[in-house]
């Protein structure tokens, strides 16, 4: 996606505005009804299209929740406006639910260790991050 800086600006504020009414972390389920359908299919589809056979994973997706957590938003916008480039992915990521609390609570952890060293590790296959060894 192309990012522009303008843009960040402006979603930094926006945020900078929920901060000062003191929103906080919020989990909103995302239903295959209403106004939150077309999200809910644009995530199910990116789940099961990245799906790689060797993996031998086929999830029965349930129920899909999207977190928001303004303090960790106005994080990520300000380092996108420190980018050189204007590429953006999205990428999965294998942790357990205390991970997901953690991640949800204070975002991502630069790890000590890891197959290729220090780093947070995204793979582009929905199953690879679903492996047991990076959800147990």
């Amino acid at each position: 996606k192309k990012i522009s800086q303008q843009k960040a600006k402006n979603r930094i504020k926006q945020i900078e505005e929920k901060i000062a009414k003191g929103e906080t972390l919020t989990i909103v389920e995302i239903s295959t009804n209403g106004d939150t359908s077309a999200e809910y299919l644009k995530i199910h589809d990116s789940v099961m299209r990245s799906i790689v056979n060797i993996h031998n994973w086929w999830p029965n997706i349930t129920k899909i929740e999207k977190v928001t957590n303004p303090m960790l938003d106005k994080k990520y916008e300000e380092a996108r406006l420190r980018l050189k480039g204007d590429y953006e992915d999205q990428k999965f990521h294998g942790t357990d639910n205390t991970g997901v609390k953690g991640i949800t609570e204070g975002g991502f952890r630069l790890g000590t260790g890891g197959m290729y060293g220090a780093g947070i590790y995204f793979a582009t296959d929905s199953s690879k991050s679903a492996r047991e060894i990076y959800t147990k």
